[in-house]
């Protein structure tokens, strides 16, 4: 689980053997990024079987189910709900790298416990104390990450209801914004939903389901997971070499 925005890799577990099977509005679901991509609010319900009450389900089921229903149509009068979310992000727990004068120092004493000569020279380590031009101080961690990071969401719902029709229309919206200064690792995602039940006969009720996502992931690449080479190398950069 990397924690990026938009990453659908997390791991859900009931039983401790694996990932469970999902069913959504009564499909069933072998994918939990699907689960994942849930517009939050258009969930009405979520259940967890496991063991006997899950065998419905078949031997696929042995790691527990879980079954979600969305919203449906409400009788009376058309409803229509907008709600926004907005938050941000911060590193925590951020480890204080040494500046270039403490590298520079410590890379002295290290070939003075090793029996060598200075690995810079006490004129050339005063240049550094001194930050004259060409000898400053390259923060790699400041110079690539942002403070904050910021998260809004948007949801536009209609819901209502006749003595044939019952509706449930939503759209939702959902911007991650990325804590890299370059704005990658940034995350947009689209998403709706109509839930349509009419009342054909006294005895006959059809049910139609519709709904979608499209979704954007800004990632550069990087062997090992994105987010954790990019800070690996911001602290293990040197000090003493200048931003490029």
């Amino acid at each position: 689980m990397t924690g990026e925005p938009g990453s659908y890799d997390n791991s859900i577990n009931i039983r401790g053997f694996g990932q469970p099977i999902f069913v959504i509005d009564g499909v069933i679901r072998n994918n939990a990024a699907e689960f994942q991509r849930l517009n939050s609010e258009d969930i009405e319900s979520v259940t967890v079987l496991k063991d006997a009450s899950a065998a419905i389900y078949g031997i696929n089921s042995a790691n527990g189910v879980i079954i979600v229903t969305t919203k449906q149509g409400k009788e009376g009068a058309v409803s229509f709900s907008y709600d926004v979310d907005d938050g941000f992000s911060s590193p925590t727990d951020v480890p204080q790298m040494a500046n270039a004068v403490q590298y520079l120092e410590m890379r002295n004493d290290a070939n003075l416990f090793a029996g060598l000569g200075n690995f810079i020279s006490p004129e050339e380590l005063d240049k550094w104390k001194q930050g004259i031009p060409g000898y400053e101080s390259t923060d790699w961690y400041e110079a690539s990450f942002k403070n904050y990071s910021f998260r809004q969401e948007h949801n536009l719902s209609a819901t209502g209801a006749n003595k044939k029709v019952t509706y449930h229309i939503s759209t939702g919206f959902v911007n991650d914004g990325s804590i890299l200064r370059s704005e990658d690792l940034a995350y947009n995602r689209f998403s709706f939903r109509s839930n349509l039940a009419a009342k054909l006969t006294d005895n006959f009720t059809s049910h139609v389901r519709f709904s979608g996502f499209t979704d954007k992931k800004d990632s550069p690449f990087a062997d090992g997971g994105q987010f954790f080479s990019i800070w690996r190398g911001s602290v293990s950069s040197l000090p003493i070499h200048s931003v490029y």
